[in-house]
């Protein structure tokens, strides 16, 4: 049978963190679902920890790729060998509360117009530390799509703490009808702001959901990641905006509505790029304060 929910899991060497991840999906209080977990052709002991829990709950189909695909590609194929109405992305190293299922699922049955929900997430750090933010105000929610689309890109200038619409329960559906990932950074933005032009968003008001939060990289780095073809992320920026006019352009609103989401990705542009002339003008200071140290001249306190 179909199963109502489908859970992602995209895994590269996950040994360390997937039982316990698994243990607490398989623990919902909601038992229609499945568990895809989709292996990027692991080194460790991913692929028998995974077999041991397939042998034991049917629940739980396991996929391995033959070669290492990359972390845009492998997140796609998660999502498209699962069958369920509902789908939901999860990292192994995440876990939930027992009711997230019955819970997200629930209201997305209450709201047949909402293609999404979101819930509050805790975020886990490695030294212990918890960060937790709420929000109450107007969210991705209007029935207008051009609102939906200039309140998503408002979410995504914010903190990333509050509103994480790629790790949250979504219509197989509406996703189906996205590009889904792509091979770029920001590819999880790109995708968000796809969505939001689709339908509406509902959210759950309580904390059902703990991520670990990985250290910061560089954008070159995290480029790498996922094409490793790549050297440089510069730039990267631009082309997101760019890929945004270009959704909006394919999409099916009027020549109004299309208007209204093209102000609001320059608005989203120009933020953008003030924040990171800010940034950067802060890290030049620091250096130059620190190269003025270092050459016995005097620093200003204030």
């Amino acid at each position: 049978m179909t199963p109502k929910v489908s859970i992602g899991i995209p895994v590269y060497n996950g040994a360390a963190t997937l039982p316990g991840a698994l243990d607490s999906w398989l623990q919902q209080t909601c038992d229609d679902f499945e568990v895809v977990v989709s292996d990027n052709a692991s080194t460790d002991e991913t692929e028998q920890i995974a077999r041991d829990y397939q042998a034991r709950d049917g629940r739980v189909q396991y996929f391995r790729n033959d070669e290492n695909l990359g972390q845009i590609a492998n997140f796609n194929l998660a999502f498209t060998r699962s069958r369920g109405k509902y789908f939901r992305w999860a990292g192994c190293n995440d876990w939930w509360e027992p009711n997230y299922i019955e819970r997200c699922a629930a209201t997305l049955d209450a709201h047949p117009e909402a293609i999404l929900v979101t819930c509050q997430h805790k975020y886990h750090a490695d030294d212990g530390s918890v960060i937790y933010e709420e929000y109450h105000g107007p969210r991705v929610s209007d029935p207008r799509p051009q609102r939906r689309f200039a309140r998503m890109l408002w979410f995504l200038h914010q903190s990333r703490y509050i509103f994480d619409p790629i790790y949250s329960m979504v219509h197989s559906e509406a996703l189906h009808r996205t590009p889904l990932l792509q091979m770029m950074l920001g590819t999880d933005l790109l995708l968000a702001a796809e969505l939001s032009l689709l339908g509406p968003f509902c959210h759950v008001q309580e904390c059902l959901v703990h991520q670990h939060v990985t250290p910061d990289v560089s954008d070159d780095e995290f480029l790498q990641r996922f094409d490793p073809t790549q050297t440089s992320a510069r730039g990267w920026f631009e082309k997101l905006c760019r890929m945004m006019y270009a959704s909006v352009g394919r999409s099916s609103l009027s020549e109004a509505q299309k208007i209204f989401c093209y102000t609001s990705i320059a608005r989203y542009y120009a933020r953008g790029k003030t924040h990171k002339m800010i940034r950067w003008g802060r890290r030049t200071f620091a250096l130059r304060t620190r190269l003025r140290r270092l050459l016995g001249h005097e620093v200003p306190t204030s």
